[in-house]
């Protein structure tokens, strides 16, 4: 068998293990809590292969939280990181703000059925960023593409702990705060995790 990994495959290997760490404890029932510190920028989903692979092989004796500590980034590895969180069996994720979270982050932060903010945690919300190359014409159906998934995306994920009209006032380029100290916070979450129960009972029922 021939090996083909180069130095830069190991090295990337590597930067891989910096990008989240993932801690296991055993706990009677039987059962584990597998604690996920999510604290640099989100880059390509390769760094994420471990971890993705972790969530779906957990089973209901297992319990996953995220620990989020991170400003965002790649899209396209944050929504597989997402679909990886919603495809694991595992009997609770729950997400912990564990201090200023942003744009993708804060997605991410809404992917668990439970959410927590732990003090001086911060989520931001805002419309995409991106840079595209291409022809005029192109660029224009890129836009339209990009535009209306984005909106679609961040409506299944984001409501209903954002309202309609804060989903529509980030679609036009507005910014959104949510601080540990919102009086509304409480009623926020509320409203998430009920969905979140309602959804998970629904698939439920389809099996």
């Amino acid at each position: 068998m021939t090996n083909n990994k180069t130095n830069d495959d190991e090295s990337k290997a590597s930067d891989a293990d910096e990008k989240f760490r993932i801690y296991t404890t055993e706990i009677p029932s039987p059962g584990k809590i597998h604690s996920v510190y999510l604290s640099k920028r989100v880059e390509d989903s390769f760094y994420y292969t471990d971890l993705m692979h972790e969530l779906r092989a957990m089973t209901q004796e297992d319990h996953v939280v995220f620990y989020l500590q991170n400003y965002g980034g790649d899209t396209d590895a944050g929504y597989q990181l997402i679909n990886a969180i919603e495809d694991s069996r595992a009997t609770t994720k729950h997400m912990v703000v564990d201090s200023e979270c942003a744009s993708m982050a804060s997605i991410i932060a809404l992917s668990g059925n439970t959410l927590e903010f732990k003090n001086r945690g911060v989520l931001m919300f805002h419309t995409y960023t991106a840079r595209m190359y291409g022809k005029g014409q192109e660029l224009e159906s890129m836009h339209e593409s990009i535009t209306e998934s984005d909106v679609v995306a961040t409506k299944e994920l984001c409501f209903p702990f954002l309202t309609i009209q804060e989903l529509k006032d980030q679609k036009a380029g507005g910014d959104k705060y949510i601080h540990w100290y919102d009086k509304d916070l409480p009623e926020r979450i509320k409203r998430h995790e009920s969905h979140k129960k309602r959804l998970k009972n629904k698939e439920a029922k389809k099996k």
